[in-house]
């Protein structure tokens, strides 16, 4: 982990703690080949926002501001391990919802979901072999259908 982009990552999320008025500590670690910039503050809510999303904006920023020096997709920025927990939870609703399918047969919507968390959901149900996922709709309503094969 080359410790020059490590001091630029924690400078630019700094630069964002300060503009939001929140202390905090910035702990960067290496985690299957990404980048981990978690963020430890008393106040995580306000940097996570409503479903994540002032947090995927302040990932989205910091990513442009690191243009040089750093691929964007080996950087995901987390607020006290807030990505960790949601993507388990992405996980066990999506098996949950093929054991729904399982017993009745019936196709089961999931909410819209982010391309990561429909990557997430796929990864999810690979050992369920009965079952098919497939994404339908479009833009922000795009989400995954969990139906027997």
């Amino acid at each position: 982990m080359n410790e020059e982009v490590v001091v630029e990552i924690k400078e630019r999320i700094n630069f964002f703690l300060k503009a939001f008025g929140i202390a905090g500590e910035v702990v960067v670690k290496k985690s299957d080949g990404v980048l981990v910039a978690n963020i430890i503050t008393g106040r995580p809510e306000i940097l996570i926002g409503r479903n994540g999303q002032t947090l995927f904006a302040i990932q989205h920023l910091v990513r442009a501001m690191l243009a040089e020096g750093i691929e964007e997709e080996h950087l995901t920025v987390d607020v006290e391990g807030y990505r960790e927990r949601h993507n388990e939870r992405v996980k066990m609703n999506a098996r949950e919802a093929a054991l729904k399918v399982m017993a009745n047969g019936k196709p089961y919507h999931l909410p819209p979901m982010t391309s990561y968390e429909r990557r997430l959901v796929h990864m999810a149900l690979t050992d369920f072999a009965d079952l098919e996922a497939v994404s339908e709709g479009d833009g922000l309503a795009r989400h995954i259908v969990i139906k027997p094969k």
